[in-house]
């Protein structure tokens, strides 16, 4: 029938079904144990939805049934989005149910009809549009949600079994909603006041649950107790566990750390502290939050009608130095008047009318108090006023005042409510509101301000109050109240605290808004800034702290020195046994400072040399002209070096390239102008060259297609899934391309470019290794290193190609045929003057990037800009993202029809990422992995590359290869090479960054591998996302197998193996604390496609049932979490998946 609806409804898809039942029967079971306390009685419970549209349409094959649902809010919402989720489920349920009933009554009739009707994969709301209140459809992505059921479902099934008693709840600011709230506050207020500390969050908690502590005085008593040193282990050993070795878990290496690190124990000691005594202390008296020099303070708060969720009503305070207060206020129509007045004026008129009354009122203040280098400052309570006003003001394309509540490290307003949270210790239980303030502050009338009903609710005026007589009057009045309690509470602050910043522009977005020049710019200045403020933020921590972090390492001893191959002093050191493993590598730039120094950048600069952790040794370069005055006496530290190198090269070339004065060519290649094609003869000299010289490289048909763009497009963009060979294929290349040269007579000049040095080794390694092995004769090129290169040292007397580390940048130009690698620092430094100008001329013919999907334009326009205008991109959007410091460019978009808030989108893209949006037709995606099996490739090309990834003929059945008898144990099991792909599903909780159960997991499976069952060293790789597991993995498996530091295999993060491969990848998640499993770092499908993809013939994945069961609190991280789920039920479904 509904086949029949879709055939007979007009193109359009006009056809709804409205407010259709589904009942589905039995969708959680959960077991009767504690159920109703009905022992023995099979409990069911089923689906019940009653979505109030499904759309029916036909397609081109199928017919789609979309789910739908009409709200009344202005904007949608995340739970509305789940409600239309849970109907599609039911929906796709019921669709399936109704296949399998009828599949022995009408086997041929089932099979037309499961090709006949499809549930969508998207959903739809029907709200009211901000600006005239008509229907605005929004559609959305209901993927992530179907995804997540089945672990909803096994949660409830989880907590429905257990005693009530049993199961993690807390109050929470969301629960104020829920009718049984009521209850839950009571018995918190009374068993377990702890809920009520200051931003207590569900990790907390857990913790403060596992040492018993339930009443402020007891959580008081611990934390000042010695107890609170020692360590306790949340996590769970679980008895199937022991089954892996007899001694597992004796002498495990982690896991036994102090619950509250040193930061959080801080915190949260102060706030009992608070609470006990009724004091208040201040943290810190020098703040960055607001700038010193502000002429006027403007303090700003919104209404929303609790219906509609319109706003209903704005008021803006000011207040100069030395002057009094002057407030504005305005108000608009709640949900209880109608459409339109008596005058004829609709909602719609009415609420344009108030902002552009508002908009010019604040904007025309603001551009008068800018004065003499003192400007205006905004001051806001919370992040729901900024929240409403800047999503009014994109509605109302409104870019001034957009641009003026923009996130960044030198924002233009500042949350008060963040300063108290940073800089105070304040009596406050529950939610910090400004009723609670104004009670203890005593800052105003406590008569005038509406009192919250628990301490968990927020600040507002009570909706009959909004709705009902005099409520123009009872909303001005309740503003103006609030915008002078704002006016005394920033009063208060700043007589407490000190800022040690002063704001240096202050200016509105221009009419046609910001030009690329403006917002790249601003980028790279907010980068700059957020490196400064986390370098500060370094220096107030101990060293111990610092270490601890991996952002340090010391204590260092000096031993001498001694004169390296090229005979230029290196100084040694000894590293204490407590000083832990740094981050840091050879060549990184860093500061040597003495114990005690606190002034962390007055340190020596130097270069790391060498770091050996597994003999405690570092041996170091000076950056400074003459020899360090270094005592054998004193204690050293070497830290991270905050001189900023980068930043004046990045403003220079960004300014050259967006002038005002001279358009630049590269401005056109990011526009999306660069359609130049290659002379006609080009491709049919590259089609000859790869049936002659170029068949030994055998490359497969994406290769070849993908080898041709250069000869066809002056752009080319090659995206290279995981172990599809893409460094090989550049390499063959850059071969055609200079043979190409060579037969036409030209010159050819080449830079290959990229954003690390190792990159860019590995091509040019690639190209020496091709010519050097199919003995490419009378090949003319010169293959030049400029700056670092960790390769094979020159040697003179091989005949072979090889590469060769410049010594004289200008000789290298006069060679006739180069390949040039350099970062784009590199290239900037080599065309540097001697009177520290700069110029930009053009002497490469190409510019190649390897691994730009982790680029930057303003980085790119470094290389980019020394090429006459030919350019390959390779890289793959879907691995490692280019990293970005500043929340400024972090944030999502308010509104991508504004034109800022689109250039500023493309700003944090990657350059790869950029340029395939502008030339999808210069682009191959390379489909044919010569690394995974075909249990492995499976998921990541169903996940991130459509299905398109497939492995190679050779290697799509390769297995693990073991030897040794095996013991049939659980290890063997899981080390079985019949499972490439394997789950380790274990049981603990409360782990951040390190977690016992999953060293001594990884670390015995790793030993079996080594040990027992022959698997060499180089055959396997250890990754976590964190060092603090992987230093405990390191020292786990050296017990176990009795190897030393520098025999173990690699052990390493996801970041530091991007590249690489093995036959074997043991790869754990490590958290399990609910305050960080959802994490924006840990939830990251690029960095879980990388770890997956390392791997030839085994993967090893071991993850905690909190990571894998974690619902995610936002459509962002649901989104980013996806995959995570996924790969849980593709386990499931594969039965490859061991709980423990």
């Amino acid at each position: 029938q509904l086949h029949r609806l879709a055939q007979q409804n007009s193109p359009a898809g006009n056809l709804y079904l409205a407010q259709g039942v589904l009942i589905i029967d039995a969708v959680l079971s959960p077991s009767p144990a504690f159920f109703n306390g009905q022992a023995g009685r099979k409990i069911s419970i089923d689906g019940v939805g009653i979505p109030d549209l499904i759309r029916v349409s036909q397609g081109k094959e199928k017919t789609l049934l979309q789910v739908g649902d009409i709200k009344s809010s202005s904007v949608p919402r995340y739970y509305q989005k789940w409600q239309v989720a849970f109907y599609a489920f039911l929906l796709k349920t019921l669709i399936h149910s109704v296949m399998e009933r009828f599949q022995s009554l009408a086997p041929s009739r089932n099979q037309s009809f499961a090709r006949e009707v499809k549930v969508a994969d998207t959903g739809f709301l029907l709200i009211r549009s901000p600006l005239n209140d008509a229907p605005q459809r929004h559609t959305f992505n209901l993927r992530p949600y179907m995804t997540t059921f089945k672990a909803i479902f096994r949660n409830l099934n989880t907590c429905l079994s257990g005693s009530p008693s049993s199961t993690f709840w807390q109050i929470q600011k969301h629960c104020t909603n829920c009718p049984y709230f009521e209850f839950c506050y009571q018995q918190a207020m009374t068993k377990e006041e702890v809920q009520f500390l200051p931003r207590m969050t569900s990790g907390t908690l857990q913790k403060m649950r596992s040492l018993g502590l339930k009443s402020l005085e007891e959580a008081s008593a611990w934390f000042a107790s010695s107890s609170q040193k020692n360590s306790i282990n949340t996590e769970q050993q679980p008895v199937s566990f022991q089954s892996l070795s007899p001694d597992c878990g004796a002498n495990a290496s982690s896991g036994n750390r102090p619950p509250f690190a040193p930061l959080q124990r801080e915190r949260l000691q102060g706030a009992l502290n608070a609470l006990l005594h009724n004091k208040i202390a201040i943290v810190k008296k020098k703040t960055r939050l607001f700038p010193a020099n502000i002429s006027t303070s403007f303090f700003v708060h919104l209404l929303h009608d609790p219906v509609s969720m319109q706003p209903c009503g704005i008021g803006l305070c000011m207040q100069k130095r030395g002057e009094d207060l002057k407030t504005f206020t305005w108000t608009t129509f709640t949900s209880q008047v109608s459409d339109k007045l008596r005058d004829g004026t609709s909602a719609d008129t009415d609420r344009r009318q108030i902002w552009k009354n508002f908009s010019n009122c604040f904007q025309e203040l603001w551009q008068a108090a800018i004065d003499n280098g003192r400007g205006p400052h905004i001051f806001l309570f919370g992040t729901a006023v900024r929240q409403g006003i800047k999503d009014w003001a994109a509605l109302m394309e409104d870019m001034h005042v957009c641009g003026i509540l923009r996130h960044g490290p030198n924002s233009h307003w500042t949350d008060l409510r963040q300063v108290l949270q940073k800089h105070f210790l304040l009596p406050l239980p529950g939610s910090m509101t400004l009723f609670a303030l104004n009670r203890i502050l005593g800052l105003a009338d406590e008569s005038e301000i509406p009192v919250p009903d628990t301490l968990f609710q927020w600040d507002g005026l009570p909706a009959e109050e909004m709705n009902g007589k005099n409520r123009k009057e009872i909303i001005q009045a309740y503003l103006a109240t609030i915008l002078k309690l704002k006016a005394k509470l920033q009063k208060w602050i700043s007589s407490h605290l000190e800022s040690e910043w002063n704001q240096k522009k202050w200016r509105i977005i221009p009419e046609g808004g910001s030009t690329m020049a403006e917002v790249y710019q601003d980028f790279i200045e907010a980068e700059k800034a957020c490196q400064e403020t986390d370098i500060k933020a370094l220096q107030e921590l101990s060293l111990e702290e610092r270490v601890e972090r991996f952002r340090a390492l010391g204590p260092l001893e000096f031993t001498g020195t001694v004169l390296d191959d090229e005979g230029r002093f290196l100084y040694m050191f000894t590293i204490a046994d407590d000083a832990g493993v740094s981050k840091f590598r050879r060549g990184d730039f860093l500061k040597l400072v003495p114990a005690g120094v606190d002034d962390l950048q007055s340190g020596m600069s130097v270069v790391m040399a060498r770091y050996s952790p597994q003999i405690a040794e570092v041996a170091l370069h000076s950056r400074q002209y003459g020899n360090m005055r270094l005592h054998k006496g004193i204690s050293y530290s070497l830290e991270e070096d905050g001189d900023d190198w980068n930043t004046p090269k990045l403003l220079q070339v960004v300014q050259t390239v967006y002038s005002t004065r001279v358009s630049h060519p590269l401005t056109d290649l990011f526009a999306g102008k660069w359609d130049f094609e290659q002379p006609s003869d080009w491709q049919e000299w590259v089609r000859g060259w790869l049936q002659s010289e170029g068949a030994v490289a055998r490359l497969n048909q994406s290769q070849q297609h993908a080898l041709q763009l250069p000869f066809q497009y002056a752009l080319s963009l090659i995206q290279g899934p995981p172990g599809t060979g893409k460094t090989n294929l550049l390499g063959w290349i850059l071969i055609a391309l200079i043979r190409h040269a060579q037969t036409t007579g030209s010159k050819l000049r080449i830079a290959v470019s990229g954003s690390t040095h190792q990159a860019i080794d590995q091509v040019l390694s690639k190209v020496v290794n091709l010519v050097n092995t199919h003995n490419l004769q009378d090949f003319p090129a010169r293959c030049v290193k400029l700056g670092r290169w960790e390769g094979q040292d020159l040697d003179e007397e091989n005949k072979n190609m090889q590469v060769e580390p410049l010594t004289d940048a200008g000789q290298a130009l006069l060679f006739p045929y180069l390949i040039l690698g350099s970062t784009g620092y590199g290239l900037y430094n080599m065309f540097q003057n001697h009177n520290n100008s700069v110029t930009f001329p053009k002497p490469f013919d190409w510019v190649i990037f390897d691994e730009a999907s982790q680029m930057l334009a303003p980085q790119a326009m470094l290389s980019l800009i020394y090429g006459k205008g030919n350019f390959i991109f390779l890289g793959d959007i879907h691995q490692l993202p280019p990293v970005i410091r500043s929340a400024t460019f972090k944030e999502e978009p308010w509104n991508e029809t504004l034109h800022d808030e689109l250039i500023e989108t493309e700003v944090r893209r990657s350059l790869l990422n950029i340029l395939l949006r502008r030339y999808p037709h210069h682009s191959k995606k390379l489909d044919i992995t010569y690394r995974m099996n075909a249990e492995i490739c499976m998921f990541p090309s169903q996940t991130w590359y459509d299905s398109t990834l497939r492995p190679a003929p050779e290697n799509a059945r390769t297995r693990l290869s073991l030897n040794g008898p095996s013991k049939n144990d659980m290890i063997d099991k899981i080390i079985n090479p019949q499972k490439p792909v394997v789950l380790v599903l274990t049981d603990h909780q409360g782990c951040h960054q390190e977690s016992a159960i999953e060293t001594e997991i990884i670390a015995q499976l790793a030993c079996r591998l080594l040990i027992d069952r022959g698997v060499d060293k180089e055959q396997l790789a250890l990754i976590s996302p964190h060092r603090a597991q992987n230093n405990a993995i390191a020292r786990r498996l050296s017990e176990l197998s009795g190897m030393s530091a520098e025999d173990l295999p690699l052990i390493d993060t996801v970041e530091r193996i991007q590249g690489a491969e093995r036959d074997v990848i043991l790869f754990g998640f490590t958290c399990s604390d609910p305050d960080h499993v959802l994490s924006e770092f840990l939830n990251n499908p690029n960095r879980f496609n990388v770890a997956m993809t390392r791997a030839r013939k085994k993967l090893i994945i071991a993850g905690s049932k909190t990571f894998f069961s974690a619902i995610a609190d936002t459509e962002k991280q649901l989104q980013a979490n996806a995959c995570f789920k996924a790969f849980f039920e593709h386990c499931r479904e594969n039965d490859c998946c061991f709980e423990l």
